[in-house]
């Protein structure tokens, strides 16, 4: 097995968070397993505001062993949640894909591409992570531990 082959042949299981807001309703972060064949995992969000439709999202998040720096990580490309803009779940997701990174043992939790203002000006930094080229970058356990907290402080818990 390759340094390569290292993080993206793990496999993981099945894993839900749950979320909940005063005023946003009920957020379910569903993972979906991870084979050792891909090095992508979709996650699929749900979230059921008071006296609305339930709104659904599905994301994914990608596992690779960058070749330039030979450093480990998870993260996304661009990430578009249209249907649920406005609730912020962005910070609950971070920390969901913050998480998976962590059980996957990987270094960093990288973004690509910083798809609209928001997303460079607040979630990179409020989510522990620093500008990186078109993105940002961080270790996948203060990822973690700034996206649960920009959680509680956007009422999350």
């Amino acid at each position: 097995m390759t340094e390569l082959d290292k993080f993206e042949a793990k496999t993981l299981g099945r894993r839900v968070w749950l979320f909940r807001h005063k005023e946003y309703g009920h957020l379910t972060i569903t993972r979906d397993d991870k084979s050792a064949k891909t090095n992508s995992i979709e996650f699929t969000l749900q979230l059921k505001p008071p006296k609305k439709t339930l709104l659904t999202e599905v994301e994914t998040l990608y596992v690779s062993n960058e070749l330039d720096d030979s450093t480990s990580s998870v993260g996304y490309g661009t990430i578009m949640l249209n249907n649920m803009a406005g609730y912020r779940v962005i910070y609950p997701l971070h920390h969901a894909y913050a998480c998976t990174g962590m059980e996957l043992g990987v270094a960093q939790f990288k973004v690509l591409s910083i798809c609209n203002i928001n997303l460079g000006d607040k979630v990179i930094p409020n989510c522990g992570m620093h500008p990186q080229d078109t993105g940002g970058a961080g270790p996948c356990v203060g990822v973690q531990h700034s996206a649960l907290l920009a959680s509680f402080k956007s009422g999350w818990h």
